[in-house]
């Protein structure tokens, strides 16, 4: 990894759905640029994989599912506690693939994580956002 630019030093961004994928890439992308890190996904061994490609970048991991409120809302709470209020959140966590009708629709699946569960790291984020005039970033990625 190559070294921090210090564009984001010391600035705390949480990612959610950073253990693989889009979500691994924009964790190494903030750590570059000097962020400390909050990263969160259903699968607590993939986020300490995508930890321990960070260098000595400061980092939380915790194991998040996002279509329960009561868990993203606990997960924020902590991450403010860990490394102090949010610069921003990069809303990454989703799921895509195909839905069909009858016994394989999904949609409930899909509204509960890419909308319902997305709106709870918003809002949950907006709670902990540094308490300044400067710019801070709430960024959504869509699965579908």
């Amino acid at each position: 990894m190559s070294e921090p630019t210090g564009r984001l030093e010391a600035k705390h961004v949480v990612v959610t759905g950073a253990g693989t994928g889009i979500g691994r890439a924009i964790a190494q992308r903030l750590a570059r640029e000097g962020a400390r890190l909050t990263l969160l996904a259903r699968n607590l061994g993939r986020l300490e994989e995508t930890a321990s490609l960070l260098g000595d970048t400061t980092v939380n991991v915790a194991a998040c599912d996002i279509t329960d409120r009561a868990s993203v809302d606990r997960c924020f709470d902590e991450a403010a506690a860990n490394l102090g209020p949010l610069f921003g959140l990069v809303a990454n966590s989703g799921i895509g693939g195909p839905n069909e009708p009858g016994p394989a629709d999904r949609f409930d699946e899909l509204i509960a994580t890419n909308v319902t569960g997305t709106y709870s790291c918003l809002r949950a984020a907006e709670r902990h956002l540094e308490s300044h005039d400067g710019a801070r970033h709430l960024v959504v990625i869509s699965s579908i």
